[in-house]
């Protein structure tokens, strides 16, 4: 939503951190005494603040990688995988230099290419079919 956001303030020339602002505040204000959150639920706007949320879910990605293994939890493991890629792709909108975005498109490829070589295609056709798709896509970024 954030990049579409950013799109939309561009097309119409405003100032994004104006769009913030016109967005609705919660109804409920609670008072509870928790640790602040390391993201917030507010738009996001610049780079720094997408690799904070990127680094957010790549930690819980990656701890739900380390349950469901390759071996014995296909299916689950390649949406996770397929859930990191996404997050590359979406990090790549908010980066400026085409050198990094580069290095993302490639590790996202690498990502997707070596779980290809894992998986059966006789078993797994429907998953084979959507990891290429993707390759894809990966490629046509390059």
């Amino acid at each position: 939503d954030s990049s579409d956001r950013l799109l939309q303030a561009a097309d119409r020339d405003v100032n994004p951190n104006e769009i913030v602002r016109s967005s609705t505040t919660p109804q409920f204000q609670f008072k509870l005494s928790l640790p602040p959150p390391t993201i917030t639920c507010s738009f996001i706007l610049d780079y720094d603040q997408a690799r904070q949320v990127f680094l957010f879910a790549m930690d819980k990605i990656d701890s739900a990688k380390s349950y469901y293994i390759l071996d014995g939890f296909v299916t689950d493991h390649v949406e996770l995988c397929q859930d990191t890629s996404q997050l590359y792709s979406k990090l790549v909108f908010f980066e400026s230099n085409i050198d990094r975005k580069c290095k993302m498109h490639k590790r996202r490829i690498d990502l997707l290419s070596t779980l290809c070589g894992e998986i059966s295609e006789e078993h797994y056709l429907y998953i084979m079919r959507q990891l290429l798709f993707e390759l894809g896509e990966g490629y046509s970024m390059l």
